[in-house]
């Protein structure tokens, strides 16, 4: 292991972490729950000893908008207007429009463009208010944030717009292109499940299952052939930038790193020998059915053994060198229900068909040895 894998966990560990992290900051999300955001290094997934702690409050409080005109008054929230006169570029400033509501006496600064939230107003206030609540003075501005008295927690208080603002609009065009979602997800449904916390595995496959939708393009596939529903999307999407269909119509193959420690134990033999790739649905299937075969739920293991045999013999999702992989998970999946001709069968197509040797040194394996995989 490289020491920088000692210090901070390798790339695919981090990823796991941020994606937790995600999950975390989602659940505690509720009515008359701050909403809360881990950042910093623990919100990019990084255990760095030493590091302070940073979180986002989303202050429920206010909300922001591009214009007077998009404002919706819910009697619940003050509304502020982004007002870019006059300011440096990456900065704004706030207008209150209800200059009669306590908050704007309190948190307001006037100038010749009218009233406007104050930075070192709000700050006070929150700060103020978080002292009141822990009835000590714990919390010091520091900066954009308030810290505590030992600078080991930072708490930035941030205002939420719900539109993309002009000036970050071009965020949007970025050339780059990230990590497909669902792929995301099911990695962590792994993580998930290597751990045993099966409910856990199952609840993120299902959230990860709704993106797999019909008009979504599998980017493993060497087919150029479309469906007739993706071929309608498409053409739906003819004047978007290409940025925005990849986003929206595609789904990245989900790949496992060689000596992978968040693969299955009952796939481990795969990626003894080299890197290895899954189309995600299937692997959602098989994952299911690996959960659902702990859990000793007979009726739902056949289910799912019946939808990684459909996705094989659908072809039009898979490429060539997933099917394979598709195909010793299948056979995985009829060895653990104690139909060992059928797993044989399996592994003696891939050991025999596969020309670009992927997988077949596995599959070898499965025939030779008596797996298993309690």
């Amino acid at each position: 292991m490289e020491k920088k894998d000692f210090k901070i966990g390798s790339e695919e560990i981090v990823r796991i972490r941020r994606l937790s992290q995600t999950i975390i900051d989602i659940g505690q999300t509720g009515r008359g729950v701050p909403k809360v955001i881990h950042s910093g290094s623990k919100g990019e997934g990084l255990d760095l000893k030493g590091s302070d702690l940073d979180i986002m409050f989303i202050d429920a409080n206010f909300n922001v908008y591009k214009s007077e005109t998009e404002i919706v008054h819910d009697g619940l929230t003050i509304p502020l207007i982004v007002n870019t006169e006059e300011t440096q570029p990456c900065f704004a400033q706030l207008s209150l429009l209800d200059n009669d509501h306590p908050f704007s006496k309190i948190m307001s600064q006037k100038n010749h463009l009218g009233y406007m939230l104050s930075n070192e107003h709000y700050k006070q206030l929150c700060m103020q208010f978080y002292n009141a609540i822990i009835a000590t003075n714990y919390m010091k501005i520091h900066g954009p944030c308030l810290s505590d008295i030992s600078d080991k927690i930072d708490l930035a208080y941030c205002l939420q717009c719900n539109k993309w603002i002009s000036q970050v609009q071009p965020w949007l065009r970025r050339t780059r292109l990230h990590s497909d979602a669902v792929s995301g997800w099911m990695a962590l449904a792994s993580f998930f499940y290597v751990h045993k916390n099966y409910f856990a595995s199952l609840s993120v496959i299902n959230y990860a299952m709704q993106k797999c939708t019909d008009e979504k393009i599998f980017t493993g596939s060497i087919t150029s052939e479309f469906t007739f529903v993706q071929t309608h999307v498409l053409n739906l999407m003819k004047n978007e930038k290409l940025y925005t269909v990849l986003k929206a119509v595609t789904i990245d193959p989900l790949l496992f790193h060689w000596k992978s420690s968040i693969i299955p134990q009952e796939l481990q033999l795969v990626v003894k020998y080299n890197h290895i790739m899954y189309h995600p649905t299937t692997f959602a299937y098989f994952l299911s059915f690996l959960c659902y075969y702990h859990l000793h739920d007979n009726i739902s293991c056949r289910h799912y053994l019946k939808q990684i045999t459909y996705s094989i013999a659908n072809s039009s999702i898979q490429a060539k060198c997933s099917s394979f992989n598709s195909l010793i998970m299948c056979g995985i999946a009829h060895q653990l229900m104690g139909e060992t001709n059928i797993a044989r069968m399996c592994f003696q197509i891939v050991d025999t068909h596969d020309i670009y040797k992927t997988t077949n040194c596995a599959a070898s394996n499965f025939l030779n040895l008596d797996v298993n995989f309690e």
